[in-house]
């Protein structure tokens, strides 16, 4: 656990929670010491916040405690879904340019504008690493329909159709490729593409090559098989399988070339 400090229109200071149960009673009380307000950014429901606040409130000088409403009680940061940076940054621009405790409304007013928090967010496209092998295993023909999987695959929803394909909706990590067994008999394309690395393919993308095989479908699996499960780490994959015993497993299910 550490807090940083940056100094903007009002000294903010940061905490990192490296275990969040059980809270680390003395690290946030210390952090809590001479503060106005805090602020809690946490996914889902306020269980950190509420946690915060059992620790401290009660004492004399406790801070303000918010996060999945300001103190006013308007939502501040939503209990549903991801908080991506944009959103994040416009939650603290709210606090950090609020009214300051004890301050005259006339006076923080008539400053406001000078002490108007700007944060800059850049936005900036999820691509694969340089020299990875997605970058050229994930194209396709104009007008092929594909689909990413479950990790790397997945980045292909954010590229150009020309280089790509049609990308329709993923699936659960498991059934890459199954969603072609219901799709295929009403649509006019006779023909689907599946992307899926080597990790997510040995954890359980294998059984929908199966389904499919069994299905009669007619799809092509592009397994990219690099070695690791790169989007989280680049752990080696649990149970892969060398390339050609991989193969031979497929053969023997049923797929043709």
């Amino acid at each position: 656990m550490a807090w940083t400090r940056k100094l903007c229109a009002v000294i903010a200071y940061a905490l990192k929670l490296a275990a969040v149960y059980p809270l680390e009673s003395a690290v946030v009380r210390e952090f809590a010491a001479g503060l106005r307000e805090i602020v809690v950014v946490e996914e889902k429901r306020g269980f950190i916040e509420s946690a915060i606040k059992d620790l401290i409130y009660g004492s004399g000088d406790a801070p303000v405690v918010c996060g999945k409403a300001d103190p006013a009680g308007r939502a501040l940061f939503r209990p549903t879904g991801e908080l991506n940076p944009d959103v994040i940054a416009a939650g603290l621009a709210r606090r950090l340019s609020a009214p300051r405790p004890r301050e005259p409304v006339e006076a923080w007013q008539g400053r406001r504008r000078r002490d108007r928090i700007d944060l800059p967010v850049v936005a900036r496209t999820p691509y694969f690493c340089s020299g990875c092998p997605h970058n050229s295993s994930t194209k396709a023909p104009p007008g092929t329909l594909t689909a990413g999987g479950t990790g790397c695959s997945t980045m292909t929803f954010f590229m150009d159709p020309k280089r790509v394909g049609d990308i329709i909706a993923s699936t659960q990590m498991g059934g890459e490729g199954a969603q072609w067994i219901g799709m295929a008999p009403f649509v006019d394309i006779d023909h689907f593409v599946q992307n899926v690395g080597d990790g997510t393919f040995h954890h359980s993308a294998s059984l929908a090559l199966r389904a499919a095989v069994a299905a009669g479908v007619n799809i092509t699996y592009k397994v990219l098989y690099n070695s690791a499960v790169a989007m989280t780490g680049g752990q080696d994959a649990v149970g892969a399988l060398p390339v050609h015993r991989a193969g031979r497993t497929a053969a023997g299910r049923g797929r043709a070339r």
